[in-house]
C-alpha cells in the first residue's frame, strides 16, 4: 500500500503530476492511498463497512453500458475509487496496461459485491455506475443501500441546471479537479488517453479524489436537505426517496431498448433525398439561378437582393448579413413561393439528420436502439430525453424520443417517423396517456384536506 503524501510526489508521478497538485490546495494534507495488494483492498473495505457509509466511483473504459452481441462489455472496469471520510480516499487499479499494480479483477468484484451489500455507498449518477456494477454481476435493487448526489443535487436546488462532479466540487466544496484531459501530461505537452494507460501511481489521485468528492458533496447536500425537510417524511427527503426508487425503473426501462424497422428507415430515408431534390430544383428555378441553399449568405442574396423579397427585421445580423433563420423566414412565408419551398427543405433536411440517420447509424447489430431517459434535468419534474452521444461512445441511439414528429394526414409534406418504432416479435405497443397525473400526484403530496363541499 502506498500512502501517498505530497513530499513524495516525485517518487511515484514525477514534475508533470506535482505541478497538477499544486494548482490544487486542496489537496495538501489529504490522504490518498493507491491499494495493490489483496490482503490491503480487504482490510480497506472492512473499514468502509464497520464505518457504513462511503464514497464510491468506477473507473472505466467506455461510457456505454451496453453489452455485446458476445455478452461481453464495453465499460470495462479499470479502477475502483473509493473514500472513506472527504479527506482520505484510496484507488484499486484492476485493468491497467501497468499490470505490476493490477489487483486480481475477479477477487476485486467479490470485494465490490461485498461493499456495496454491506455498506450504503455514495455516487454521482448510480444510473451509470449502477449499471456497470450490473454487467459485472453485481445487482442492487435495495435504494436504502445506495445514495446518489446526482439526484441530491436537483432534489436540493431544483434551478440548478449544473449536476456534473466537477462542477459541484469546484462551486460547492470549492475543491477543483484534476480534468481527464490533464493525465496525458508529459512534460508541457497535453493529450488524452484512455484511463487504462493512465499509471496507477497518477490515477489515484484522479480516482480518489472523484471518491473523496462524491462522499463529500452528499456531506454538505444532506445538511442543507436536513434543514428543509428536518422530519425526513414529506419534504425533499420524501421525494428524494422516491426519485431513488423509480431509478431502478428508469435503468431498466434503458437496459431494455426499443426496436427500429430499419428497412423502413431506409425507404423513407430514399424518399426524403428525393423530395429534397425535387424541392431545390424547384428553388433554383424560382430564384433564376443555382446557388447553395444551405449558405446564409448565399440565400439573403437571392431572397433579398435578387428577388426583392421584403426583409421582415429591422436590422441585419452581427456580421452584415441578412438574417435567413426559420424564425425570420417564417415572417415572409406566404410573400413568396420560393420561402415555403425553402421552409420545406429544411423540415426534411432537420428530418433527415436528426431521425432517420440517427436512428440509422445508432442501432445494434440487432437493430434495437437505447434512448436516454434523465429523471432530474426538467425544472418541471417531468422526464427528459436528451439523446445521447451516439452508440460507439455512450450507447445511446442520439434520438430524443420525445421529440418525434407526429404525422399528420392532412399535411403532404408529413413523414410517418413513429412507424419506425415497432413492437418486439410477440408483442404490441399500447400508447397510454393520464391526464393531469402530474396535479394529481401533487395533490396527494400535499397532503392538505379534501374540501368536500368543492
Amino acid at each position: 500500500m502506498a500512502d501517498i503524501a505530497t513530499g513524495m510526489l516525485d517518487v511515484f508521478t514525477g514534475d508533470a503530476v506535482k505541478e497538477l497538485l499544486d494548482l490544487r490546495p486542496w489537496m495538501q494534507g489529504k490522504t490518498f492511498e493507491l491499494l495493490t495488494k489483496p490482503s490491503e483492498v480487504e482490510a480497506y473495505i472492512d473499514r468502509l463497512i464497520e464505518k457504513g457509509l462511503c464514497g464510491l466511483d468506477l473507473e472505466t473504459t467506455s461510457l456505454n453500458t451496453r453489452k455485446k452481441k458476445d455478452n461481453s462489455v464495453y465499460a470495462k472496469i479499470v479502477g475502483v475509487c473509493l473514500a472513506i471520510t472527504p479527506n482520505e480516499g484510496a484507488y484499486i487499479p484492476v485493468l491497467h496496461e501497468d499490470k505490476e499494480f493490477n489487483v486480481p479483477f475477479k477477487f476485486m468484484m467479490q470485494q465490490l459485491k461485498r461493499l456495496v451489500n454491506n455498506c450504503v455507498c455514495v455516487y454521482h449518477n448510480f444510473k451509470f455506475d449502477g449499471e456497470v456494477l450490473r454487467n459485472h454481476g453485481i445487482i442492487i435493487e435495495d435504494e436504502d443501500m445506495y445514495e446518489d448526489t446526482y439526484l441530491l443535487t436537483a432534489i436540493e436546488d431544483a434551478s440548478r441546471k449544473e449536476k456534473k462532479l466537477k462542477w459541484l466540487s469546484e462551486h460547492v466544496l470549492k475543491r477543483p479537479m484534476i480534468e481527464i484531459t490533464e493525465l496525458g501530461v508529459t512534460g508541457s505537452k497535453k493529450k488524452t488517453v484512455a484511463f487504462d494507460m493512465v499509471p496507477p501511481q497518477t490515477a489515484v489521485y484522479y480516482g480518489a479524489s472523484d471518491a473523496m468528492n462524491t462522499l463529500g458533496l452528499y456531506l454538505v447536500l444532506k445538511k442543507r436537505v436536513d434543514l428543509q425537510d428536518p422530519d425526513g417524511k414529506q419534504g425533499p427527503w420524501y421525494i428524494y426517496k422516491i426519485e431513488k426508487r423509480a431509478l431502478f425503473v428508469t435503468m431498466e426501462m434503458e437496459r431494455n431498448t426499443v426496436l427500429i424497422d430499419k428497412e423502413y428507415l431506409l425507404g423513407t430515408q430514399a424518399e426524403v433525398k428525393n423530395r429534397m431534390k425535387g424541392i431545390l430544383k424547384d428553388v433554383h428555378n424560382l430564384a433564376g439561378r443555382e446557388f447553395d441553399i444551405n449558405s446564409p449568405k448565399q440565400l439573403g442574396a437571392v431572397l433579398f437582393d435578387e428577388l426583392k423579397i421584403r426583409y421582415p427585421l429591422k436590422e441585419k445580423s452581427a456580421s452584415g448579413q441578412y438574417k435567413t433563420d426559420e424564425k425570420t423566414l417564417v415572417l415572409i412565408e406566404k410573400e413568396a413561393p420560393i420561402v415555403k419551398k425553402i421552409l420545406s427543405y429544411r423540415g426534411y433536411s432537420k428530418l433527415l439528420g436528426t431521425y432517420i440517420e440517427n436512428f440509422l447509424g445508432n442501432v445494434d447489430e440487432y437493430n434495437y436502439a437505447k434512448f436516454q431517459l434523465n429523471q432530474v434535468r426538467a425544472d418541471t419534474g417531468r422526464f427528459s430525453a436528451s439523446g445521447g452521444r451516439g452508440v460507439k461512445i455512450d450507447g445511446y441511439c442520439g434520438v430524443n424520443c420525445q421529440n418525434i414528429p407526429t404525422y399528420r394526414k392532412d399535411d403532404p409534406d408529413s413523414i410517418d417517423m413513429r412507424r419506425a418504432v415497432i413492437a418486439r416479435p410477440g408483442f404490441k405497443i399500447v400508447t397510454i396517456d393520464y391526464s393531469g397525473e402530474e396535479l394529481r400526484i401533487a395533490a396527494n403530496m400535499s397532503r392538505e384536506p379534501m374540501d368536500k363541499g368543492v
